[in-house]
């Protein structure tokens, strides 16, 4: 398991002092001004064939284009994508602008649970938040609760059913992502 938190969008992250035959970046070059695929491929890399790696990433990370939306298309089309969650703006204390979780898996077909493969599952929880103050907003224990239940309900876990929620949850299929051009948000 792999939890992180990077500098969302660092530029100038040492790409001139990547290989381009590095093993960490198979699914793409990320941009020099832009090391959000960098983090994202290099916790990939790292994952044993059955492990999961969750990391909080800035909203452009769901719909950058060019080397960036490719190499997030390949992640889709490799099926390691499992979880989008969309959270709310001023969460974090360094920076007001809203983020997300991506949570990728290798061993969706090896889940104990159950085979979640070729499936993604979108959670919007960006209205999900209490306020702090004038600057400060926070996901309550409800909202992490309802977040954390959606997903163990998706991946099989013995906490009920899962059902798509219209405006909070939904599963989509790797075609249904391949129709909207990769853009997860």
């Amino acid at each position: 398991y792999i939890l992180t938190n990077p500098p969302f969008n660092m530029s100038e992250w040492g790409k001139d002092q990547i290989a381009d035959d590095d093993p960490r970046f198979e699914y793409g070059m990320p941009p020099s001004n832009n090391a959000n695929y960098a983090f994202i491929q290099h916790m990939i890399h790292h994952l044993n064939d059955t492990g999961m790696a969750a990391t909080v990433m800035a909203n452009g990370a769901m719909s950058a284009q060019n080397n960036q939306g490719e190499i997030r298309k390949n992640i889709v089309e490799d099926d390691l994508l499992d979880t989008v969650i969309a959270l709310p703006g001023e969460l974090f204390y360094t920076t007001g602008i809203p983020a997300c979780i991506f949570v990728f898996s290798k061993g969706k077909d090896k889940d104990q649970y159950r085979d979640r493969s070729g499936e993604t599952l979108f959670i919007d929880a960006m209205d999900r938040y209490e306020s702090g103050n004038n600057t400060q907003n926070r996901l309550g224990e409800k909202h992490i609760e309802r977040i954390v239940n959606t997903i163990r309900a998706y991946r099989g876990e013995e906490t009920g059913e899962y059902n798509d929620e219209k405006g909070f949850c939904k599963v989509a299929d790797s075609d249904d992502i391949a129709e909207k051009e990769y853009i997860i948000t």
